[in-house]
């Protein structure tokens, strides 16, 4: 019998408290190769920070984007602060479920959501900020794994700065969805990894899994980084790999892998019940999808109203640059994006264009595309023989310039979505407080409101019970449709032979209605 919905939680728990402990324990080896850089540097990387926090915090709008998913992350964490049940609430409050049903997502970020929630409070202000942390956390971890790679701090601060501004990355920053967290996981997965490979130390290796372990449990496909590490680790070790089969190694392997278990039952699952896009199609499909979109997926990083044009130019420069210095770590970002890019190329929604939301796939590929991006301008300092402060102010000058056509897009609110979302929040205080609202998505009314909601069917199974202590108040939206429109429409009726109607308040389609029984 599937367990996760308890089971899922506890590991995140414990998974977090490893990290931490470990952080804290190679605290000194981690510390070590960052110990030649100059303070100036690290003051100019506050200063990076502080700009790209500040971006994330107050100038990118801080609303859902992605679908009704968000909502859903928001509420699964409150079902696991409050009841340690890592599911979607069908009918309850932000702080107690009473029926819920397992989502297809592992448990990582919205257990790390459920910390926050616990310190600050359960809101939804709590969950965008937390992105908007972590994500001006990882242009420090871009620094400090492009100083690894270069042992240049000019370089390693200019992959921060350009970091900083991505318009994917910045734009998702101000969201709750799960691609930020990820991102800002798999920078640490690869900044241990080289540190790892550096002074090949064991606890530093411990580490390296647990991270990973988490980076899988927040985005399924982070499984696809288990062959991008190996094949780089052995084409850094060479010979040494086999250091790597001693005993000691091969038992944290053996739990790593006991560890991915409820998440391949997580994944069994999915498939079966929840069947979500991208992931249930057959291979015939895929292949369809990857012939569709794999051009104009490419064409997507060349895009002025999502990139900056200077950007791809200097990726393909590092392209060249990093293959005539560094064939391994050429191989190692390549099959990085090569890897995660046809995956999400064959998902049913895997048009980066083609789909608002989908935008958010691209995230994971900037990861490498940076790095690429950091080549590119070790190519331009050895092929201009100019003053290099020069160099770094015209390249900061046509990086800034390219990435003013994108503003409209990091600004831009998800149409209808956030036209609902404003709706709810701003009509709230007319809604009594002491009901349940019906609705086809319950986390929506909950994460955004904190009020009582219920679902349709759960309304019917549990009416006659519910009745006797509880007002209702119907919603009609257009987010969360999972009811088809004749489904919708039978309900209605079949509420209205019972009850009588009273519009509360509407707006373009939206409409909540105070029920009385007849």
């Amino acid at each position: 019998m599937l367990n996760l919905i308890t089971f899922y939680p506890i590991l995140m728990k414990i998974l977090l408290v490893i990290i931490i402990s470990l952080i804290i324990y190679n605290f000194k080896a981690l510390a070590r190769p960052f110990k030649s850089v100059k303070r100036n540097t690290w003051f100019i990387l506050l200063l990076i920070f502080l700009l790209g926090f500040g971006l994330r915090t107050w100038y990118v709008p801080h609303t859902h984007y992605v679908y009704n998913d968000e909502y859903l992350h928001i509420n699964i964490a409150q079902n696991i602060l409050y009841s340690g049940e890592m599911c979607r609430c069908l009918m309850g409050s932000n702080t107690e479920c009473s029926s819920c049903d397992l989502r297809q997502w592992p448990g990582g970020y919205h257990t790390l959501l459920s910390y926050m929630f616990m310190f600050f409070g359960d809101s939804e202000g709590v969950a965008f900020n937390l992105n908007a942390v972590l994500a001006s956390l990882s242009i420090m971890f871009v620094f400090l794994v492009t100083y690894m790679m270069f042992k240049n701090q000019t370089y390693a601060l200019l992959g921060s700065f350009m970091f900083t501004f991505i318009p994917v990355h910045l734009k998702f920053s101000g969201t709750n969805a799960l691609n930020i967290s990820s991102v800002f996981f798999v920078l640490l997965v690869m900044l241990f990894l080289e540190i790892f490979l550096a002074k090949r130390r064991y606890a530093v290796f411990l580490l390296l899994l647990a991270t990973l372990l988490y980076a899988v449990n927040i985005r399924v496909e982070n499984i696809l980084l288990i062959p991008v590490l190996l094949l780089y680790a052995w084409l850094r070790l060479g010979k040494g790999i086999k250091e790597l089969f001693k005993i000691k190694y091969i038992i944290a392997g053996l739990v790593f892998a006991a560890m991915l278990v409820p998440l391949a039952q997580l994944w069994n699952h999915s498939r079966n019940v929840i069947r979500p896009d991208g992931w249930i199609d057959s291979f015939a499909i895929k292949l369809g999808h990857l012939k569709n979109y794999f051009i104009p997926n490419l064409m997507f990083f060349r895009n002025y109203s999502y990139n900056s044009i200077f950007f791809p130019l200097l990726v393909i420069l590092g392209a060249f640059q990093i293959y005539s210095k560094d064939k391994k770590r050429f191989y190692y970002y390549l099959s990085f994006f090569l890897l995660f890019f046809l995956m999400f190329t064959t998902f049913q929604k895997g048009d980066f264009l083609g789909f608002p939301d989908s935008i958010r796939y691209s995230l994971i590929l900037y990861v490498p595309l940076l790095f690429f991006s950091v080549c590119g301008i070790d190519f331009v300092f050895e092929k201009f023989r100019m003053d290099k402060k020069l160099v770094i102010v015209l390249i900061i000058i046509l990086y800034l310039a390219t990435l003013l056509p994108t503003n409209g897009f990091v600004l831009a609110k998800r149409g209808s979505h956030y036209e609902e979302y404003k709706f709810i929040l701003e009509v709230q205080d007319k809604i009594p407080k002491d009901v349940y609202i019906i609705t086809d998505n319950p986390p929506m009314i909950i994460a955004s409101t904190h009020r009582k909601s219920i679902r349709s069917e759960q309304f019917i199974r549990y009416r006659k019970i519910l009745e006797p202590e509880n007002n209702f108040v119907l919603y009609k939206g257009l987010l969360g449709g999972w009811l088809t429109k004749e489904e919708h429409e039978n309900f209605e009726a079949g509420l209205r032979e019972d009850y009588d109607f009273d519009l509360l308040v509407q707006y373009n389609g939206y409409v909540f209605y105070n029920l009385t029984l007849k």
